[in-house]
């Protein structure tokens, strides 16, 4: 599906409990990820490894919860968001300062550019207009909107927090990429491969 933002009219989660959870997690499972410039707290990750090499899609193994996974984030994803998605897949949170930005960057590696990466994000405090994809005329912010929803991972994009508080944002991704149809997708913004930056390259993660 060729869109770069949709909100998908699903099952919300409780995002007060939820947040409540995880702000009662201990700092140390914190970590900072410089290419998009934010902090992570894994949630579900190979054999349940926390830090940046538990995250890593070059690590083998089976996608288990971590340890101080949340209940409410468990049971969203287990009874609702699992099953939609056709499988189990990272589960991260990440975390961003007010007044600040993620890096512009791309979800996905050079050779899978243009491909279908589809990403699942759930803002659970903050707002959703904070992000942004970048066309060759610029920078085009989302809508603002309270429901789950799926960007297009393979196109540049950032994120300035323009909220007064942390922006928390659970986010699913890699190993799944999405699917070919979606029930009750809402798009709010239409992908078109000519308007992507003539030097989108930049934007990929460096090894």
């Amino acid at each position: 599906m060729t869109f770069l933002f949709a909100s998908w009219h699903i099952p919300n989660i409780n995002k007060e409990a939820a947040l409540d959870e995880i702000l009662k997690i201990e700092e140390k499972y914190w970590f900072y990820e410089p290419y998009r410039h934010t902090h992570m707290l894994p949630m579900m990750t190979k054999d349940g490894k926390i830090g940046f090499n538990g995250t890593s899609n070059l690590r083998h193994g089976e996608l288990k919860w971590v340890d101080y996974a949340c209940p409410t984030i468990k049971s969203y994803c287990e009874q609702i968001l699992f099953p939609l998605l056709g499988m189990n897949t990272r589960i991260v949170i990440l975390r961003t300062a007010p007044d600040s930005a993620n890096y512009e960057h791309i979800d996905c590696s050079p050779e899978w550019q243009f491909s279908r990466q589809h990403k699942f994000r759930i803002v659970l405090q903050g707002k959703t207009d904070s992000l942004y994809f970048i066309k060759k005329s610029g920078k085009h912010f989302v809508p603002d909107i309270d429901t789950p929803f799926l960007m297009d991972g393979s196109w540049p994009h950032g994120m300035i927090n323009n909220y007064n508080r942390y922006k928390y944002t659970l986010v699913a991704g890699s190993p799944w990429h999405g699917l070919d149809h979606y029930n009750n997708l809402n798009v709010l913004m239409v992908r078109d491969n000519n308007e992507i930056p003539i030097d989108y390259e930049k934007y990929y993660q460096k090894n």
